[in-house]
């Protein structure tokens, strides 16, 4: 991977002006809006999480049918970080001495950091942090128009 900030998309140069002259990449992809179902692996703090930010992206544009498999593992992240963020406020001390006397932290704050973690990681590809929100161009979603129905009536032949 090289250093320095990811590559920008041809909407992001376009929004932002390509202040830098560099060539935008050619051919890519658009795909269409839409609001995905739950899977049934979601449950529980996940489900509860999906519940709440899938309409409000869905609302604003940023949804579309390929972010799924993101959407999925930022759900299930957050529900993994909220489930360990328990553990750890009911452990009676995070630090515990081994059977052959060694002082460790408690293993569920190592879940907890790592699921936050991991759940950033998703958030900000999806543009739900603060951060990444702004880096993000959201396309709302076009009407359903029948490119058919002009010709409805048919042509009348003269």
């Amino acid at each position: 991977m090289t250093p320095g900030p990811s590559p920008k998309s041809a909407n992001e140069k376009r929004t932002a002006g390509n202040p830098g002259r560099r060539s935008s990449p050619e051919g890519e992809p658009e795909y269409r809006v839409e609001v995905p179902d739950a899977p049934p692996e979601i449950q529980g703090e996940a489900l509860d999480y999906w519940n709440e930010v899938v309409p409000l992206m869905a609302e604003s544009g940023a949804l579309t049918v390929v972010d799924r498999g993101t959407l999925v593992q930022c759900c299930l992240f957050w529900g993994q970080f909220v489930t360990a963020a328990r553990e750890v406020e009911a452990l009676e001390s995070r630090i515990y001495t081994t059977n052959t006397g060694y002082r460790q932290q408690d293993p569920w704050i190592g879940v907890q950091n790592t699921a936050y973690t991991n759940y950033q990681r998703a958030a900000q590809q999806l543009g739900i942090t603060p951060a990444s929100r702004t880096k993000v161009k959201a396309v709302k979603p076009k009407s359903a128009v029948n490119p058919w129905a002009a010709l409805k009536g048919g042509r009348k032949s003269g």
